[in-house]
């Protein structure tokens, strides 16, 4: 996001679906949090991140 002009993070985190506690690689279902600043609004976001086989399904 740093790279995108205009727009200016103000955190992005992946936490434990179920603890909220961040994690630092993908083995069970997660949250991707987001919030960014383009221009005067504020925009927020977030994805579920769900095992499937040896893959992950992301719901947004």
């Amino acid at each position: 996001l740093d790279a995108e002009p205009g727009v200016a993070p103000d955190y992005a985190e992946i936490v434990d679906a179920d603890t909220f506690a961040p994690v630092r690689s993908l083995r069970k279902t997660c949250y991707v949090l987001l919030a960014a600043r383009v221009g005067s609004t504020r925009l927020i976001d977030n994805a579920l991140i769900e095992p499937e086989g040896e893959a992950f399904r992301v719901t947004v």
